[in-house]
């Protein structure tokens, strides 16, 4: 049997035969006299001890040992998160303040070390030095790449102690815990609007005071994160990721690949009268109309069936050899009517 799957069944004992060992006290005696050492054996043998083995074979299920809690002795009087190093807390602290050393020169976000705006920059220049090996993806922070990965390994190490929920990084722990609790501790001092996070704080203020800080390098069109122009890139690149799995069309957004998708499972009683086309509703169905066929006038109804004048029908089947049994159905075009 084959013991934690690495190794091989330890080999039978076999007897330990007496080894010679050195006498020490003769050598001392030696010393000095200028003889050379001397080897001598002894009756007494060096103590072997039996090879130890573990006895848990690979079949029997063993429980995953879990990570020491690491301590952190180091808190911020402010947030209550811990530090294990009190540099570490000082550097947090800087974060508190509202002015800061290091400020972005691009957007002005301020930094507490002129390391964190160095990697700050990269959201403006779109450098990511960060790439996974796995499927390829690439990330400005090596702390979103090491996160990333836990997406394929599947490891979830941060649990939220209310519901047991688990979370690839500490930030999406802490986020999911305002869940609970109802924290927004930031508030926008022109609307009041409440948020778990400064950085959504700073975001959300963009919409009041109009500021685009992320522009296109294409078209320079600006927006307020840096999430939407990564999106917006996808018009010039031609980017779609996001494929629907029934009919294996693609989009540039995950929210209208899901609007799409629902489409395979609804009725579409909402018909053109311009093409085949059939929507789910009236809203939808307008605003095809108004992009695809605006200025297109609806095809003309088929003109009616011919009217004749009863004269004129016995005067043809008169031509043609024919009698008129009723005029009266036929000068309406009812074909039940037998002519003769």
């Amino acid at each position: 049997m084959d013991y934690l799957g690495y190794y091989p069944a330890p080999p039978e004992p076999t007897a330990v035969k007496p080894v010679s060992v050195i006498d020490t006290a003769s050598l001392k005696q030696l010393q000095g006299q200028g003889t050379q050492h001397v080897m001598t054996t002894s009756s007494s043998m060096v103590p072997v001890q039996e090879p130890q083995y573990c006895k848990i074979p690979v079949s029997q299920e063993l429980t995953p040992l879990k990570k020491p809690k690491v301590e952190k002795p180091f808190t911020c009087d402010i947030c209550g998160k811990g530090f294990k190093k009190n540099k570490n807390l000082h550097y947090h602290k800087i974060s508190h303040l509202e002015d800061k050393p290091f400020n972005c020169d691009v957007c002005g976000k301020g930094y507490g070390r002129s390391c964190d705006l160095q990697m700050h920059k990269r959201t403006h220049t779109g450098e990511k030095p960060y790439e996974c090996d796995i499927c390829g993806k690439t990330f400005g922070y090596n702390s979103n790449l090491q996160s990333h990965k836990r997406i394929h390994t599947g490891e979830k190490p941060y649990g939220c102690a209310v519901c047991g929920k688990g979370f690839g990084e500490s930030g999406g722990l802490r986020r999911h815990m305002m869940t609970h609790t109802g924290d927004k501790p930031h508030r926008c001092d022109i609307c009041g609007k409440g948020f778990g996070q400064s950085c959504n704080l700073q975001t959300h203020r963009r919409t009041h005071t109009g500021e685009k800080p992320h522009k296109c390098s294409v078209c320079e069109k600006g927006f307020i994160q840096s999430s939407d122009l990564s999106k917006h890139m996808r018009i010039h690149t031609g980017y779609m990721p996001y494929q629907c799995d029934i009919c294996e069309k693609r989009y540039m957004d995950s929210s209208a690949m899901r609007r799409h998708r629902r489409s395979h499972f609804r009725d579409k009683p909402f018909k053109c009268d311009l093409c085949p086309k059939q929507y789910g509703n009236r809203a939808t169905l307008r605003k095809h109309k108004k992009t695809m066929h605006e200025g297109d006038a609806p095809p003309p109804p088929p003109p009616p069936p011919p009217v004749y004048a009863a004269t004129e029908l016995s005067n043809a089947a008169y031509f043609h050899g024919l009698s008129v049994v009723s005029t009266e159905g036929l000068k309406y075009g009812n074909p039940d009517v037998p002519v003769s």
